[in-house]
């Protein structure tokens, strides 16, 4: 849970948190802005609560903290396509590059008809360049994994400081996955920790004790992050041609 995460940080990581906050807003309170995606309100790399979740506040604060300084971070960010308003729960603005973060009404599947229609929507445009989104409890429960996975495949993103944060404090499946710059979905299974996982009790024939034996762990816990760019555009251009379809704002594609 969140609140588990946020206990158990120690107060020098605390402290070094905070003093890199400061620091990146004071780097970022000189530099001007001059790149707004369409429809946007102007972004700013600043930690600015309240925020409607304990999830959104915490993830707020990292990142904020770790985002490197010339980045903007806009929260619950609105963009137009042209065919529809397209939502996420945070836009960082690298200048050159926007990334989308998003884990609103996906707790189980990334892949719902609606949040696929939103991401294509936004690629399409040209809104956003990337698209990342998150299962809402793999980021409650494992913040520093997911946090980990995205700084591979965009390692422009955070601050070095950052990324050894995120090492140092991911399990060590996360340290060991190597995402394909490529690929737009990154798994990793967490071995032992399935969800109501039971374990068969045996009698050893010899000796007459009882030991317990966990069942197959074929329920084991499994943290999914996916991301789609416009550089990968058989990935969502399909959905992208459908969703305009529906909204009724493109003609009809034949080959």
């Amino acid at each position: 849970m969140v609140q588990d995460v946020m206990e158990t940080a120690n107060s020098m990581e605390h402290a070094e948190m905070q003093h890199e906050t400061k620091r990146a807003e004071t780097e970022h309170a000189g530099t001007e802005h001059v790149s707004n995606p369409p429809y946007a309100t102007e972004l700013t790399l600043l930690y600015d609560p309240p925020y409607e979740s304990e999830l959104d506040d915490v993830l707020a604060r990292h990142l904020v903290a770790y985002l490197v300084p010339a980045a903007s971070l806009t929260y619950r960010a609105r963009l137009g396509t042209g065919y529809s308003s397209c939502r996420f729960d945070f836009l960082i603005d690298l200048g050159t590059r926007r990334i989308a973060i998003d884990y609103t009404d996906t707790p189980h599947n990334p892949e719902a008809a609606l949040v696929e229609d939103n991401d294509a929507l936004a690629l399409g445009s040209g809104n956003v360049d990337v698209v990342v989104r998150v299962r809402r409890q793999d980021l409650e429960e494992r913040l520093f994994d997911c946090l980990h996975l995205v700084g591979k495949w965009e390692p422009c993103l955070f601050t070095p400081y950052g990324r050894r944060v995120f090492a140092r404090r991911a399990s060590e499946a996360a340290r060991c996955a190597l995402p394909e710059p490529e690929a737009d979905l990154a798994t990793i299974h967490y071995r032992g920790e399935a969800a109501g996982a039971t374990c068969t009790t045996i009698e050893d024939v010899l000796s007459g004790d009882l030991f317990e034996w966990p069942e197959p762990d074929d329920r084991a816990r499994t943290l999914v992050i996916r991301r789609m760019s416009r550089e990968r555009p058989g990935i969502w251009r399909h959905q992208y041609q459908r969703a305009a379809l529906v909204y009724g704002r493109a003609p009809v594609c034949r080959h």
